[in-house]
Parts: structure tokens; sequence; C-alpha cells
């Protein structure tokens, strides 16, 4: 399993007089998982799995992997309604707040959003369908005149099925034109305009990432609009898409993990249908590794007692340029020397790093 490989993993040697003498690295951890929801899980569709799905057992197991994780986002999937309170207790308890999509019509799963206490906070969220978008700050230090630059955080979580593909492409239209007007408000504000959602603001500064369950692999055309702006036929049939935030980059190809298997499945079944996309205002340190079932492309039985989700997790270590400090005592996949860490930044963000 990628924790326990990463555990064996030597740290690059930093001595105490060279960490004192550099400001901490800017960079957070984000990790994303579709989390199986209890009523997606009824013993019948897991027959391997009967003593391992009460819900119980299973949110101890998720919550353990979770703080093994150690990310400093965490976007989740499949999180089912009515159980999510005593879920973000428990996460509570290892250093989150967290907001859960709003849902209509009495749907009984949702997507969350998470952050580490005191070092990130949401701003404010927008719930679209099947999305929830947040905006994210790092917490700024008392006196600081003008607030961080934002990271725009999305829990994606699109329809399945072989004959959803339009719907998904709906869905991702909606997406990313919501996410331009959060950006916009952003850049109104700063500019001490009103704030109002309108289109227009460039968005070669906006920071985001889209996480989650996308329910396609990179073999489909909406995989290629996302990387290349490469719109789908049917997309050109329907009018105009505003496409000023694409392309996006896909995580695991832009940065294969540092150790361990390469990403190649994610889902039970064997195919890769969850990502983290960035957009190029985000500088992607490195991808998370990942557990040994996700180098295979084979099916596999899952839920179980080493695995609580069908779903495997995926995660990425990444800056922008309000970026927080990084903290330390953290699992080995977030740890860079300095000196990698200042070769990896983007160069507005080195002089800072350096002084």
């Amino acid at each position: 399993m990628w924790h326990a490989l990463s555990l064996g993993m030597a740290l690059c040697v930093v001595t105490p007089a060279l960490r004192e003498a550099q400001t901490r690295p800017r960079h957070v951890s984000l990790a994303t998982w579709n989390l199986l929801a209890p009523v997606f899980a009824p013993p019948e569709k897991y027959p391997w799995a009967r003593q391992d799905l009460r819900w119980p057992l299973r949110q101890d197991r998720i919550v353990a992997r979770l703080a093994s994780i150690d990310a400093d986002v965490l976007c989740l999937q499949e999180v089912e309604v009515g159980m999510w309170d005593g879920l973000l207790e428990r996460l509570r308890a290892l250093g989150y707040d967290g907001v859960l999509q709003e849902m209509s019509r009495g749907h009984p799963i949702a997507n969350a959003v998470l952050v580490r206490r005191g070092m990130l906070e949401i701003v404010r969220t927008e719930s679209r369908s099947r999305a929830l978008i947040a905006v994210v700050r790092a917490c700024d230090s008392p006196g600081s005149v003008r607030p961080s630059p934002p990271l725009y955080v999305t829990s994606v979580h699109l329809e399945a099925g072989n004959d959803k593909h339009g719907q998904r492409l709906f869905q991702l239209r909606s997406l990313l034109r919501r996410i331009e007007l959060q950006h916009a408000i952003d850049v109104a504000s700063a500019q001490g305009r009103q704030k109002t959602l309108s289109a227009g603001a460039g968005l070669d500064g906006a920071a985001v990432v889209l996480a989650g369950d996308f329910n396609f692999d990179r073999a489909s055309d909406l995989h290629c609009m996302l990387a290349k702006a490469t719109m789908p036929s049917d997309v050109k049939a329907k009018g105009k898409v505003s496409t000023q935030l694409l392309p996006l980059r896909d995580a695991y190809l832009e940065s294969p993990t540092p150790w361990g298997p390469p990403l190649r499945s994610s889902y039970r079944n064997g195919r890769l249908l969850d990502f983290v996309w960035t957009s190029s205002a985000v500088h992607l340190l490195r991808t998370m590794p990942v557990d040994d079932l996700a180098g295979s492309m084979q099916p596999r039985n899952v839920p179980s007692s080493a695995h609580p989700s069908d779903h495997l997790p995926i995660g990425a270590l990444l800056t922008w340029a309000g970026a927080p400090g990084a903290t330390s005592c953290r699992p080995s996949w977030q740890h860079l020397c300095v000196q990698n860490v200042q070769q990896q930044q983007p160069p507005e963000q080195q002089e800072t790093t350096r002084r």
C-alpha cells in the first residue's frame, strides 16, 4: 500500500540551521475520494464484503485512511447526507472544517470539501449539479491588508452511466462557467468594484482544482475537452462554449507518482474514473502515491476490510500565488527538501522562499 511504501522512503535531510534560515515552503496537499455511500452499498451488490459494509465499521476505516493521508484539503464524493454530521464530527477531531453540497428533492448523497483548520478557510461555496465549488483562502496573518489569492476547489461527481454522456457534458459546461463567474467576483472585489456575477474577468490568474469522480476515463472526448480544449462535435452543434479556463492539466499525467505503481485505475472495475485537474495558475509539485491496486486495470473485490470504498483515494501536492506555509510532521509524500521546492515553485514564489 502507498502509505506503507512511503514510510520506507528517505526524506531529504535539511539541517536545523538551514531550516531556520529558510521561509517555510508554501504549498498544500489535496486528496479526493468517493466514499461509497451506504445507500449504494447493499449486501447483495457486494456479497464478498457482507461483514465489511456496516457503516460504523466503514466510517472508522475511512477516517483512519484519511488520517494517514493527512491532506490539507479533502474533496469527498458520495457522502450520504444523513450521515454527514457524524462524519464531520470525526473529521473535525482530525483538524478539519468542512461544507456539504446543498441538495434538493431529497437526493441522498452529496459532495463535500474540507480544509485544515487554522491553515485554510472556506470563504464561500456554490452548489451545482453534481459539484460543490468552494472558494478557499489561506488564513491571513494578523494585520494583513489584502486577502491572499484564493484557490477555487471543486469536488465533482458527474452522472454515471454509458448513456449519460450528454448529462456529464452539460454538468461540465455549467461548472466551468460558474467557476469563471466566482473568479469574477474576486477580481471585482480586489479592484474595489461591486461584487457581481459578470463574465469577462481575465482567468490567467485563476487557481482552479477540479477533483473527484468524473465517471469517464482518458479515452473519453470529455477528457480531451478538459485536457486540450477540444470541443466534442455535439457541443459545437449546440452553440458556443466558454473555454477560458481550458485547457486544464490531468495531474497524474503531468506528474507521475514519485514512488509506487503508476495510476492506472481508481474504481473496482479496473477503470480510471477519478482525477485531479489543475489550471495553469496552480503549480503541481507531485502527485500522491497510490495503492497497489491502482496500478492494475483488473477488476477487484472492493470494498473489503483493507479498502472501505469501491474507489481508491488519489491526491496531489500543489501551490499557487496565495498558498499558505506548509506544516511539518507530515507524511513522506508531502515532504520536499527546500532546494526541491524552490526549483518547482513558480518564479514569483521562489524569491519569497529564499528570503
